[in-house]
């Protein structure tokens, strides 16, 4: 674990602050779970080199997708792409919390969609 939190931090400090607070929730989240009730990372991309360091691939490569959206989407496209993008972070990070809750399946996929659903369609543009 404190490994993983100096991994973690690393990245983070190397994101700089392309990172919105849904990428933030999203890792932190993901780490809790495995870390506290022996979840693995279900992303294979994320979960590439294991999972003790799911959270800190996942903040790089969420620091990549956002880095793509400012530096080559269309700039009226921009907020567009961000606030989907943390819809689909949001949904993420709500998965991660009822599976730490020990939500039985499909229970965290379901409340995953429904809160990304729900950000999507109400969180700040």
């Amino acid at each position: 674990m404190k490994h993983t939190l100096l991994v973690t931090v690393a990245a983070v400090s190397l994101a700089g602050c392309s990172l919105r607070p849904a990428d933030y929730a999203d890792a932190a989240s993901t780490a809790a779970a495995i870390s506290q009730v022996g979840a693995s990372e279900a992303n294979p991309i994320v979960g590439v080199l294991g999972d003790d360091m799911a959270a800190p691939v996942a903040l790089v490569l969420t620091a990549g997708a956002r880095y793509a959206i400012d530096e080559f989407a269309d700039e009226q496209n921009q907020a567009k792409y961000h606030h989907n993008l943390s819809s689909a972070k949001w949904g993420a990070t709500c998965n991660n919390l009822a599976v730490l809750a020990s939500a039985a399946p499909p229970a965290p996929i379901a409340i995953g969609i429904l809160c990304g659903l729900a950000y999507y369609q109400y969180g700040a543009r």
